[in-house]
């Protein structure tokens, strides 16, 4: 098994590259940056990528991309200068 574990972070990353890819392209400028969100989605994917090796659950590749999707919400959803709406109070 400890041979197949440079293949293992490479589809990692390669899952939370994407799907960092993916969010960014999702929510453009209202989103994080390019780079964060790819860091972001690579990390997430490893952190959680290897608990199906720990306990022997088997399919990584859906926890690693449920660890990348993860990571990404929760930074986008509570970033501090966020405007998730914006109502226009004054009247014309």
């Amino acid at each position: 098994m400890e041979h197949y574990l440079a293949t293992y972070i490479y589809w990692y990353l390669s899952v939370g590259l994407t799907v960092g890819l993916v969010f960014f392209l999702m929510f453009g400028k209202h989103g994080t940056s390019l780079i964060k969100s790819l860091i972001l989605g690579g990390a997430g994917a490893l952190a959680l990528g290897f608990v199906p090796q720990v306990f022997n659950l088997g399919d990584n590749l859906i926890f690693a991309m449920v660890g990348a999707i993860g990571t990404l919400f929760i930074d986008n959803a509570f970033r501090s200068n966020a405007k998730l709406l914006h109502i226009n109070l004054k009247s014309e």
